[in-house]
């Protein structure tokens, strides 16, 4: 049965949650157990927020105990708005809109991104948790894109030693035995991403329409100002190097595997694949894209440049 009052943890990923309740519910399988709270799919993906597992678990008539406040703080929902700011989430004061989630679909992209994909954890929150809540968990900010630090304890997360990026079997960090960094020597500047990336999703999650206000901005500052995708992908190619200058090498390597992958007569092409894409899709590109291009624009976007240059006065209340 449903635990009446199996509250969600500290920072605990829904996916997390739901594990811990598999665990003490008796349940014969995981998917028995998903089956029971009418969640059907097969994939439970750490950074992932459209698809049925998320839409299963914030269904008010599927499990009515999670707010949907915890979709804004336990999930990487507020970065996705960045992909998609049109969504309409803000009607009321922390409420959100969830019957609409199931429109979109995430786009394949597994391998363009170069980050880790697995799920994550901090050797530290583990021993911690454990003796403070008698069992470790996943954190959500641990499965934020891109990011390689603890947010509490600011060292290097680890992964499962075998790629572990599909929870269906709902087991928890204590179930994994052996685990490895997720990244080995880190340049400086991919640690500050890290770092700005984590404080950019708080300061997103404080201000619900924050997402959608930046996104308009970015949009405004990168407007080709013609409805041709070859004068779209002219500017594109002409604003490459300025885009690849501001992030640097190290972090570019990070994020996208056209540049760590890069070979000679090959020219990396992420401007003019989000900016000027092919086809108009309902498919939505990972969130990483747009937080790389505010980057980017950050001496256009004080706010953004403050969260990125670690102002601790920053409010991110205007762009």
């Amino acid at each position: 049965m449903i635990l009446a009052n199996f509250s969600p943890l500290p920072g605990e990923h829904p996916y997390s949650w739901l594990s811990r309740q598999y665990c003490l519910t008796g349940y014969p399988s995981p998917s028995s157990f998903l089956q029971h709270l009418g969640i059907s799919c097969t994939d439970l993906m750490a950074q992932a927020v459209f698809e049925k597992g998320i839409i299963g678990v914030f269904s008010d008539t599927k499990v009515p105990l999670l707010s949907k406040e915890f979709l804004w703080s336990n999930t990487a929902f507020p970065l996705w708005l960045l992909s998609e700011p049109d969504l309409n989430v803000c009607k009321t004061v922390g409420g959100l809109q969830t019957s609409n989630l199931d429109e979109f679909q995430h786009m394949n992209e597994r391998l363009i991104l170069a980050f880790s994909q697995n799920w994550h954890a901090c050797s530290k929150c583990i021993i911690q948790d454990t003796k403070k809540f008698g069992i470790p968990y996943w954190h959500n900010k641990h499965q934020l894109p891109s990011v390689v630090t603890c947010y509490i304890h600011n060292q290097i997360l680890i992964k499962p030693e075998d790629n572990f990026k599909n929870l269906k079997s709902l087991i928890l960090p204590t179930a994994i035995e052996t685990w490895v960094p997720i990244i080995e020597n880190p340049d400086t500047a991919i640690l500050a991403w890290s770092d700005a990336c984590i404080r950019f999703f708080e300061k997103l999650v404080e201000n619900k329409q924050l997402a959608q206000k930046l996104r308009y901005k970015i949009d405004q500052l990168t407007n080709v100002n013609s409805r041709y995708r070859t004068k779209k992908i002219e500017w594109c190619t002409k604003n490459t190097q300025l885009f690849e200058q501001a992030l640097g090498r190290p972090l570019l390597n990070h994020l996208f595997n056209e540049y760590s992958l890069y070979s000679y007569g090959r020219n990396p092409q992420i401007l003019a694949t989000v900016l000027a894409p092919l086809h108009e899709s309902s498919l939505v590109r990972n969130p990483i894209y747009w937080i790389a291009i505010a980057y980017w624009l950050k001496d256009k976007l004080p706010k953004v440049r403050a969260v990125f240059d670690h102002d601790s006065n920053c409010q991110l209340s205007t762009i």
